[in-house]
């Protein structure tokens, strides 16, 4: 009874019970001992995060049916449905004390509901998606971040925004309170920012965008989990000095979206495959939950001349559903270029799908690709860069041009006659010429709803 999607939230009781939140619209509650599920419950959409009571006695999830949902644990038995925001819920944050809950949504507002979910208040400023929230301390403050650049700490019983900390724009995933003197947060920059009594301070930390960060307040150290394919564990003093005690690799398969710590020690992560991902800092080891076998998906789709291709997020390339290859990672795109396939996403490279063989490194994750008409491939990533590839003559593949289209993750490509129409997750579009990648006509933020993998062309 694993996920039959990617697992993108993951939480940890003080019992060892474990929570997980999927892309298959599943909740389920794990023996964290066994590695094994023992209930679920369910959204009618994503479930994209959760979190656990203080006490452990609920789970907490945010889902893109547009609610939060509450279930008893250990019978996963739905208590509550928080209702009301009118896009993605992408956090729940429940307070300490068993009181007020805090939702975050891509609506761009933030809801308040008692202990027993009657909405108290919606909390209104930020511009764009809000991607985090957090309760600071056991007091009456809030933490939040968005994709409008902006950290901002609201008093919860008003709604009152008492700071706004703007970073020029760049989206910011994650915030992590220690205490109203003390918070950290992660960019699409790769940078932890440390929020010292009012006063942030940029730290580069990661080669592309922190995903989560989270804190240990007793034991002073935070972690950090990035797109560039690290993990990195800090020790932080009184006053916000932080010093990297561990960087450390993940696999393919683990998804950083999400992270937290067990009971035990070790760190927990979301994954793409049925069951989550468990990092041991201590003997620098990796391991999956025992339910853990890479589920059957397809992100990617080529129609060749003797059949049909697909490629996931167990990266197992078939034709006409019969598996011919294996990629090292998750893909997101599969092409075909210089007489051959090549197919890319999660880890940011490029492979050639018969070898395995590594082509060339994106600057983050590879959402999608394209081919043009004058033989180049077109690739479009996780930080907004498209890039122009050409054979080298050599067997291997030569960047042309590298230029930064948008400010978030390129999610479309489309050409024809030499113009490439591309689309990010903000749902900003924009036309380009294929070749120099120069833009000749943008369109706002908001243009129009973009799912992943998919552009429209024309004008």
């Amino acid at each position: 009874m694993g996920h039959d999607g990617p697992i993108s939230g993951v939480a940890a009781s003080p019992s060892g019970l474990i929570a997980t939140a999927g892309y298959d619209n599943r909740v389920l509650l794990w023996d964290g001992r066994l590695g094994l599920p023992i209930a679920r419950g369910w959204h009618d959409h994503l479930a994209n995060q959760c979190v656990f009571s203080a006490d452990g006695a609920r789970v907490y999830s945010a889902g893109s049916d547009m609610t939060a949902r509450v279930w008893r644990t250990p019978d996963m038995q739905l208590l509550q449905v928080l209702t009301g925001h009118a896009d993605d819920v992408e956090m729940v944050s429940p307070h300490v004390s068993g009181g007020p809950v805090a939702t975050c949504s891509r609506d761009g507002t933030i809801r308040l509901y008692d202990a027993d979910g009657v909405f108290l208040r919606r909390l209104d400023g930020h511009e764009a998606d809000v991607i985090s929230i957090a309760w600071i301390d056991e007091g009456d403050l809030l933490a939040s971040s968005g994709d409008d650049g902006t950290i901002r700490l609201w008093r919860a019983r008003d709604g009152e925004t008492l700071a706004v900390h703007r970073f020029d724009g760049v989206e910011t995933d994650t915030v992590a309170p220690v205490d109203p003197g003390l918070i950290f947060c992660g960019n699409d920059e790769g940078e932890l920012i440390t929020i010292r009594n009012g006063v942030p301070r940029a730290m580069k930390a990661h080669a592309a965008g922190i995903k989560r960060v989270v804190v240990d307040a007793a034991a002073r150290r935070l972690i950090a989990a990035s797109y560039d394919g690290e993990i990195t564990l800090w020790r932080f003093d009184p006053a916000g000095a932080l010093s990297l005690e561990r960087r450390a690799a993940y696999p393919a398969w683990v998804w950083p979206r999400s992270v937290a710590s067990a009971p035990d020690g070790r760190l927990l992560f979301g994954a793409f495959r049925a069951g989550y991902a468990c990092y041991d800092s201590a003997a620098d080891a990796w391991s999956q939950a025992a339910d853990a076998d890479p589920y059957e998906n397809a992100n990617a789709l080529w129609r060749g001349p003797d059949g049909v291709y697909t490629i996931g997020d167990a990266g197992v390339l078939q034709r006409d559903g019969k598996p011919i290859g294996q990629a090292p990672s998750l893909c997101n795109a599969l092409a075909w270029i210089d007489g051959r396939l090549v197919v890319g996403g999660q880890s940011g490279v490029l492979y050639d799908a018969a070898s395995g063989s590594a082509l060339h490194r994106h600057d983050g994750p590879i959402n999608v690709v394209a081919t043009t008409g004058d033989g180049a491939l077109l690739i479009g990533g996780y930080r907004g860069t498209v890039q122009r590839l050409t054979p080298d003559g050599a067997g291997g593949l030569r960047l042309e041009t590298s230029r930064r289209l948008h400010d978030n993750a390129v999610k479309g490509l489309a050409v024809d006659a030499g113009e490439l129409f591309c689309v990010s997750a903000s749902g900003a579009a924009l036309f380009a010429d294929a070749r120099t990648l120069e833009a000749t006509a943008v369109f706002p933020n908001g243009h129009a709803r973009i799912a992943n993998g998919c552009a429209a062309l024309g004008r």
